[in-house]
């Protein structure tokens, strides 16, 4: 410890990031509200656990990012993490974007009736969606993503064959059918219009489990000083950081004009659960609704 001593003598109790070196070898990345206590806890353990002994051994330098909050911490830590890959850390390491359901509106003629049908696909999450896209939900993975579609399909009495989850891919009926949860769209007892009618109305009743709110929002984080810092994000697209509303309000103008994947980045699965839990936590000043 005696080592790292001025370092961390010139660190500050404010929330942020804090980076342990060797030289221009970056050692470890962590994160916490009170920069200072947190390396010293490193410090402290280090008498007692070999892994943090062997940090502490290892590093000769020991510098900080300060955050206007935890909600800043986190995201700074987990987009260091995944692009400098430390050493010495194993979470966090790995970049997984998240998955939604996407149906095209275009219909085409499918069948002598003249019903329609729509293509269903799971891919991975963007925002804005390509014209004519509707997209559903936020999944970490494809086993996710596929019982929560088989639930909203026994809830809605829907075709597991037409949404593309069915067990049974061959000829025949459905195996929701053979258990009354279908309504027969797989058969031809019900019109694949009317099927799809019945999907999009219950899309539309379950739209606000993937983004809670009308539109853009600014989660305000107060700093210890009383200044309020604003994230940015709609659909889970950060679109930046601002100091002000007023500024919060322009970035997302500018952003929102510019309409390509350089408006904004779409949070990955790490990044998502940290402003989920941000969100449904007390710990957030405010949440501000955007006007465009």
């Amino acid at each position: 410890m005696d080592h790292l001593r001025s370092d961390i003598d010139a660190l500050p109790k404010r929330p942020g990031v804090y980076y342990f070196y060797r030289d221009d070898t970056l050692l470890y990345v962590g994160k916490s509200v009170d920069i200072k206590a947190r390396v010293l806890s490193h410090c402290y353990a280090a008498k007692t656990d070999a892994k943090e002994q062997k940090l502490i051994g290892s590093a000769n330098s020991v510098i900080c990012q300060v955050t206007p909050g935890e909600l800043g911490a986190l995201l700074l830590e987990s987009r260091e993490i995944k692009q400098r890959k430390p050493l010495y850390n194993r979470r966090l390491r790995r970049k997984v974007n998240l998955l939604s359901w996407h149906l095209s509106l275009a219909d085409h003629v499918d069948d002598a009736q003249g019903s329609t049908e729509q293509t269903i696909e799971l891919a991975p999450h963007s925002w804005p969606p390509n014209d004519g896209i509707i997209q559903f939900g936020l999944y970490r993975n494809r086993y996710q993503a596929t019982e929560d579609w088989k639930n909203l399909a026994r809830d809605y009495d829907l075709c597991e064959k037409k949404m593309g989850v069915a067990s049974n891919r061959g000829p025949g009926p459905c195996f929701a059918y053979q258990l009354k949860r279908c309504r027969g769209a797989c058969v031809g007892e019900e019109r694949t219009t009317s099927h799809n009618d019945r999907l999009r109305k219950a899309l539309a009743q379950k739209a606000g489990l993937a983004w809670p709110y009308q539109g853009a929002v600014a989660i305000v984080e107060r700093e210890e000083s009383g200044d309020k810092h604003y994230y940015v994000l709609e659909k889970w697209l950060m679109y930046g950081e601002a100091s002000s509303l007023r500024e919060a309000r322009a970035l997302l103008q500018k952003r929102k004009n510019k309409r390509t994947s350089s408006a904004g980045v779409l949070l990955d699965l790490d990044e998502y659960r940290i402003v989920l839990s941000f969100l449904r936590s007390d710990k957030h000043s405010e949440i501000i609704p955007l006007e465009a």
